[in-house]
């Protein structure tokens, strides 16, 4: 699966050209280490280049979701399988509650907007 997505993507210079987002649903961050490991070994580049390169393809966390990586922030959390309380501190404020009022959530926004710009190809 991983090695169909990257032959999809091509190259380094493919991706930043792309107009490639990416919606999900899932609060899950595994989505960024699927990427960020992957991009490092397969185009050998260093951290710094494969942080740049996620740039280039947005993920929208329509719920939300549970804190950054730490690649991208020092705040971020580390992708292990102890939790803290400052881990479930962080989890809690990235979580977005559907809103009972007609108000539309700004995550929808940005997937509608997403959307009407897509293109098939």
């Amino acid at each position: 699966m991983v090695r169909v997505f990257f032959n999809l993507l091509g190259s380094p210079d493919k991706i930043k050209k792309m107009k490639l987002s990416i919606v999900t649903f899932n609060y899950d961050r595994s989505l960024e280490y699927f990427l960020y490991n992957p991009f490092m070994k397969s185009f050998r580049l260093d951290s710094g280049q494969s942080i740049n390169l996620m740039k280039c393809i947005p993920v929208i966390y329509v719920y939300g979701e549970l804190g950054l990586p730490r690649f991208h922030s020092t705040e971020g959390r580390a992708y292990a399988t102890t939790v803290t309380t400052e881990d479930i501190r962080k989890c809690i404020e990235g979580i977005k509650i559907m809103p009972e009022a007609e108000e539309i959530h700004s995550g929808f926004n940005q997937v509608h907007q997403i959307l009407s710009e897509a293109k098939n190809s």
